[in-house]
């Protein structure tokens, strides 16, 4: 048993978690109907590279997939309109990395509520992918990390836990940086779907 891993994991990611966070925050600002455009658009590029490790290290901590549940939320809220770019699809390689991605991502609901509570605030939208990850995160959330801190990883199996969160978030900060523009070309069609 090691209780402290979910605390090593968070350390080692902290600097690109913190930098992933400021990319949306600026180039995907969920309270304007351009920025949550953006953001359900990386959201989906992200859960469209990462869902066979994604769905494999839920599963090693009992944990249901639901990475096919996630994207098809994101595409309704898109309600098709999300800008379409090649994705690098990530293979799964070992449990560790993909106790890696499922860190990032199902960590990711814990920011939900807030996003949420933006999107209600200046508009309504469309919260379908908000939603599911709010559903059940009081159960799932602390159920991955008992099973992240006493699984049998050893230290080489925690640096590749640690390779695959980063590597969820820098396919965030790509992924943000680089639709900034695509996204511009699908926000008016898309604004037909909120009320200001």
């Amino acid at each position: 048993m090691h209780p402290g891993r979910r605390a090593v994991v968070r350390s080692a990611t902290a600097d690109l978690h913190a930098r992933a966070e400021s990319e949306i925050s600026s180039y995907a600002p969920p309270n304007t109907p351009e920025g949550y455009v953006q953001f359900l658009t990386v959201m989906h590029s992200v859960l469209t590279a990462f869902a066979e490790p994604l769905d494999r290290g839920a599963d090693v901590v009992g944990l249901p997939g639901r990475s096919d549940d996630l994207r098809s939320a994101l595409r309704s809220d898109l309600g098709g309109n999300q800008a379409v770019e090649p994705v690098e699809i990530h293979r799964l390689t070992n449990d560790a990395f993909a106790l890696g991605v499922a860190y990032a991502l199902e960590g990711s609901a814990m920011g939900a509520k807030q996003i949420r509570a933006q999107v209600a605030a200046h508009y309504v939208g469309p919260t379908r992918y908000l939603d599911l990850l709010l559903a059940d995160r009081a159960q799932r959330w602390p159920k991955f990390v008992a099973g992240l801190d006493h699984s049998s990883l050893d230290h080489l199996d925690v640096v590749q836990v640690v390779t695959g969160a980063n590597a969820v978030f820098n396919h965030i900060v790509a992924s943000t940086t680089r639709s900034a523009t695509a996204t511009s070309a699908v926000t008016t069609n898309h604004q037909s779907r909120i009320s200001l």
